[in-house]
């Protein structure tokens, strides 16, 4: 099955023709609507030039349009790449030049972002430089005559006088192991790598998500997740389109508009990271918004702290659901599911069907079979690198062969994370691997060290860091968010966290911040704490109480 297929099913007169594939802004989009939708702007594109394994790069907010052009890609067998929404102009320029897209499809609201990338490339600065040759506005074209020229969607798809719901005929074969997706990561350790992920993976990830989350056809799922990012597209779409469900879809999920398209939607399931769960169950409204449709609540990314999940549960109800996975993993590996969201609270879960995951011993990774032998595994309870095999791994790194060959060994996949497996297979993890603190020989991992200290009276948010240290190489910094309202002294802090952690755990620096930095998903940015912190507490001797 290729990615089309999933749409096409779904549309066709044994499918799910009239059902709601999307719901945006108080409208439905139906299955035969979005799918006549997506096949009129495939043959759009390919009636300009488009040809399977050609690059399309694809700009806006979560929209019904966005979705088109999602599936779209993939029916004309061209090679999608989603772009983060908060990039700058230079980003944008790296992204585009690094994939060599040809063509790109943008929303109007990023017009002024895009101004100095959309000239001709000849004109453009080497930092500015792309091989984009046509520029498609995904709805209405913005005012401006500089984008005059450049067409609508809607203009394009007019011109193309087959609007059957029969697949388009391509000039070259796209099977299930053609690449589908380039999704870039968050670049949070350097330059963006576009991770290559096939039809066949995602199809395979979206029968085994659809699986082990209970989707089915009479859910309403509402996604928090931008469109742009793994966590949208395959946590979303695809498996709830799988099994006929409906997705909803919101421009901007603040917590006041997820509330109220719980309420709007009769919304049952919904995945959030643990950031996103604690806006919600402490919005000071919450309780005038109708939540008696939920049923699911899933988490993803960081480990569900005890207090939030009684929490969630207890003003969402129905389950829970923990998860851990990657962009490059394509992307869930792992299920923290009933009955064991409370006995293994913490945990990520166990691997799916389709996964196999093991505890590696890094320090031997130069060896050329690691880690398929024994030795190169770590027994349980030992922290190690996590690594994996699934049949949703991504191809590997677009335009890296050697970034690919060290990322994806003998089969395997280097998480980049540290866990370990307790007693039952469940994995814990500990830390990323550049995260980890070695503080006098000592290994610290802030993912365990951070749920206990977030419990100190009046933390909103916390992060752990190492910095330079003079006498023991690396020292902990603890970046602390105060609640509003909160005064956190941090003498004090520190003298409660000495008698709930080793010595060489506690922190030696205390920071107060207004905010932490965060990728698009609400994943803290640790290494912007690291690089922003580093020079100012290098010599050991700075001082140790700051705010801003």
């Amino acid at each position: 099955m290729l990615i089309g297929d999933i749409l096409r099913r779904q549309a066709g007169p044994t499918g799910r023709p009239q059902k709601a594939a999307l719901l945006y802004e108080g409208d439905a989009v139906t299955y035969a609507a979005l799918y006549g939708q997506a096949n009129k702007l495939a043959r759009a594109l390919l009636a300009v030039g488009v040809r399977p394994g050609d690059r399309v790069a694809l700009l806006g907010r979560n929209s019904p349009s966005w979705a088109a052009a999602y599936y779209a890609s993939a029916l004309c067998g061209a090679i999608l790449v989603p772009l983060n929404y908060w990039y700058r102009a230079a980003e944008i320029a790296y992204v585009l030049r690094d994939s060599g897209a040809r063509v790109c499809l943008l929303a109007a609201d990023f017009a002024p972002v895009t101004a100095t990338v959309r000239p001709a490339p000849a004109t453009l600065p080497e930092e500015l430089s792309h091989q984009v040759e046509r520029w498609i506005w995904l709805d209405t074209r913005p005012s401006g005559t500089e984008t005059a020229g450049d067409p609508t969607v809607a203009e394009l798809t007019a011109q193309v006088s087959d609007a059957s719901l029969e697949p388009a005929e391509l000039s070259a074969p796209v099977g299930e192991d053609s690449p589908h997706i380039i999704l870039y990561t968050s670049g949070t350790t350097g330059f963006p790598k576009g991770a290559v992920l096939s039809h066949r993976a995602h199809v395979e990830h979206a029968a085994t998500f659809a699986l082990y989350t209970r989707a089915v056809e009479e859910d309403v799922y509402l996604n928090v997740y931008p469109l742009f990012h793994t966590g949208g597209t395959d946590c979303a779409l695809l498996p709830y389109h799988y099994v006929g469900a409906t997705v909803a879809l919101l421009p901007d999920p603040k917590p006041d508009a997820v509330l109220a398209a719980i309420e709007r939607y009769r919304v049952t399931a919904m995945m959030a990271v643990p950031t996103v769960w604690r806006r919600l169950v402490e919005h000071p409204d919450l309780g005038r918004f109708d939540r008696s449709s939920f049923k699911r609540a899933m988490g993803s990314s960081d480990a569900m702290p005890m207090d939030l999940l009684e929490e969630v549960l207890a003003r969402f109800g129905g389950t829970w659901l923990q998860t851990y996975g990657l962009t490059e993993a394509g992307c869930i590996l792992t299920y923290l599911a009933p009955p064991d969201q409370r006995r293994k609270i913490g945990s990520a879960g166990k691997p799916h069907v389709q996964a196999d995951l093991a505890i590696a011993d890094s320090s031997r990774a130069d060896e050329p079979d690691w880690p398929l032998r024994a030795e190169h595994r770590l027994p349980g309870g030992e922290v190690g690198e996590v690594v994996a095999r699934t049949a949703h791994l991504m191809s590997g790194y677009w335009g890296r062969p050697e970034q690919s060959a060290e990322a994806i060994r003998n089969g395997w996949l280097r998480t980049g994370d540290l866990g370990r497996l307790d007693d039952e297979g469940y994995l814990y993890i500990a830390s990323r691997l550049k995260d980890v603190v070695i503080s006098g020989g000592e290994k610290i991992y802030p993912a365990e060290v951070e749920p206990g200290l977030r419990a100190y009276p009046g933390i909103q948010d916390l992060a752990l860091v190492g910095v330079p240290d003079r006498e023991w190489g690396e020292s902990v910094l603890a970046a602390i968010v105060p609640a509003p309202g909160a005064q956190v002294d941090p003498d004090s802090f520190r003298a409660w966290a000495r008698q709930r952690v080793a010595g060489y755990k506690t922190p030696r620096h205390v920071v107060l911040l207004n905010d932490l930095p965060r990728t698009a998903t609400g994943k803290i940015q640790k290494n912007v704490l690291r690089d922003r912190f580093r020079t100012e507490f290098q010599d050991g001797n700075a001082d140790e109480r700051r705010s801003e």
